[in-house]
């Protein structure tokens, strides 16, 4: 089988994550400690000679252009912005399109069924506890977000009541108190968990040691893909216990 190369760090979650879409054999290059990496320059990857290159936003908006001049066939990674669904930014529409186009289209299929298979018997339950998450860096996001999406999907309810990103309601959080928090840390050697960060506030201290804690692999909200349902179970797991 021909293979491939991957322009960006995170494509790796898309080429294999729990559950491979493409082999090995077929993977040239992609960013995962046992494999080379290759930096997304259009000489670096040119150089390689792949017959194709899968990327997402790596390389500038210009890359898929210019490498398909040089002769070099790309696949494009949607973004993904919802769970459930199959409009075109959906995590079962994208899953699909990728597996397509990396000749798989049935490990694509068997993958998206065995997802949303999974989202269903958790969405047999719901909880509703309000639910908090946290980023190291003081942050977290309502509505229009991933993670907002994951704690729908686990029947929970947004602490955060404004849409998108944006710093911890520290002043809120005084008076009010959400039932669950979440938290994924995205390792030890993190350096956004500055000084000034919201995060490290007695009363954002006091959340992360007083309230209940869900704690995520950081790996399942790194990029919007089908894995994202390992959070959405760990989320409603966690919300289950009393």
């Amino acid at each position: 089988m021909p293979r491939t190369g991957s322009a960006r760090r995170g494509l790796s979650a898309w080429i294999s994550a729990r559950i491979n879409i493409c082999s090995n054999s077929q993977i040239l290059i992609r960013s995962l400690p046992s494999r080379p990496t290759v930096r997304p320059l259009a000489e670096d990857v040119i150089l390689l000679k792949p017959v194709l290159v899968v990327r997402s936003y790596g390389g500038g908006p210009n890359a898929a252009a210019f490498l398909e001049q040089a002769g070099i066939p790309v696949l494009q990674v949607g973004w993904a912005s919802s769970i459930h669904g199959d409009d075109i930014s959906s995590i079962p529409k994208i899953t699909r399109e990728v597996a397509a186009g990396l000749g798989h289209r049935d490990r694509g299929e068997a993958l998206v069924q065995s997802y949303l298979e999974r989202l269903a018997t958790i969405q047999a339950t719901t909880h509703e506890k309000s639910t908090l998450y946290m980023t190291p860096s003081g942050l977290t996001s309502g509505g229009n977000s991933m993670i907002h999406e994951a704690m729908m999907a686990a029947g929970l309810k947004n602490f955060a009541n404004r849409n998108g990103w944006h710093s911890l309601p520290l002043e809120r959080l005084a008076y009010e108190r959400p039932d669950l928090v979440t938290a994924a840390f995205f390792g030890v050697r993190t350096n956004h968990q500055h000084g000034w960060s919201a995060a490290r506030h007695p009363v954002a201290k006091r959340e992360l040691s007083e309230t209940d804690l869900v704690a995520l692999d950081s790996a399942w909200l790194s990029c919007g893909g089908w894995y994202i349902v390992e959070a959405v179970e760990a989320l409603a797991e966690g919300a289950a216990i009393e």
